[in-house]
């Protein structure tokens, strides 16, 4: 209930209005499985974010999942179409091909998401600002009408030095060239 309220209070509606399904916290993390084929036949084949987890930078995460989907597909008809040892290399050849560049694609991710926040830091944002928020309005007190306000004070507060950079009049300037 407490989230419902602070995201009801954030986006100036009802808390009614507001389902929340699922909470956990989010922490940076990149991991490659040590193996795509598991099980003593290999007949468990990992792909996507079953077989790699990155963090949100550069659209990696999702990129490389198609691509394992699309290695796999082929490999996955071409071994239903003609079962035998053949197939089997087919599989492992999968593996070879798709951990390599999982592996590649999560340093890259987590350079790009080390990047913005030296982005973030430049701007004068910290990262802090949300907890000091959270912790703001979850004084219960506050009405929500108050928490609403507090929110769009702070949020216009944390995203000015990003407004000085676009020449301070919303138009982009000098973020455009």
């Amino acid at each position: 209930a407490r989230i419902a309220d602070m995201m009801a209070a954030g986006l100036g509606c009802d808390p009614a209005d507001v389902d929340v399904i699922g909470v956990r916290p989010w922490v940076m993390d990149a991991h490659v499985c040590d193996r795509y084929l598991l099980g003593r036949t290999a007949r468990i084949v990992l792909a996507g974010d079953a077989a790699h987890v990155f963090p949100p930078a550069g659209g990696f995460g999702m990129n490389t999942g198609l691509q394992d989907a699309h290695a796999l597909a082929w490999r996955l008809a071409a071994a239903v179409a003609r079962p035998g040892p053949p197939s089997a290399g087919l599989l492992r050849a999968y593996e070879e091909e798709r951990r390599p560049v999982a592996e590649s694609n999560a340093a890259l991710s987590v350079r790009n998401y080390g990047r913005t926040l030296d982005v973030a830091r430049a701007a004068m944002l910290d990262a802090d600002h949300p907890r000091l928020l959270a912790r703001a309005l979850a004084v219960s007190p506050l009405s929500d009408r108050w928490r609403a306000d507090a929110f769009g004070a702070a949020l216009s507060a944390a995203t000015a030095p990003l407004a000085a950079l676009a020449g301070g009049g919303g138009d982009g300037g000098y973020l455009r060239k």
